[in-house]
């Protein structure tokens, strides 16, 4: 089930929604269930199970989230078991994540630029 309320910071370039939905981070050679915290057109905030140190995060290679599919990403940043993720191709999943965002009433969709 998906919860969504808007949220985030005005600085970013792109709205953030909170959003918690289970996803899974997958690297070279397996992979770890994990759940989102927040999202925008740009990229995800994620929480994992056990601190992002357990886990091979130079090896990360994408995102896999249910009625989006598979992204390819870049972390941003690391926090305990917290972990920024950054869409490298965002303009591929936009017409999917504009559908899961518009279902929070105070959305409009937007379009990638440049």
């Amino acid at each position: 089930m998906w919860k969504i309320s808007p949220g985030g910071n005005n600085r970013r370039a792109h709205e953030r929604y909170k959003i918690t939905q289970d996803c899974t981070l997958v690297f070279e050679e397996h992979s770890a269930r994990c759940r989102t915290v927040d999202m925008s057109l740009g990229g995800a905030r994620l929480t994992l199970p056990l601190a992002a140190a357990a886990y091979p995060m130079d090896t990360v290679r994408g995102l896999q989230i249910a009625q989006i599919g598979f992204m390819k990403v870049d972390i941003q940043w690391i926090a305990g078991n917290e972990v920024g993720l950054a869409f490298r191709n965002p303009q591929s999943a936009v017409a999917s994540l504009n559908a899961l965002f518009i279902r929070h009433r105070n959305y409009r969709p937007r379009l990638m630029s440049g």
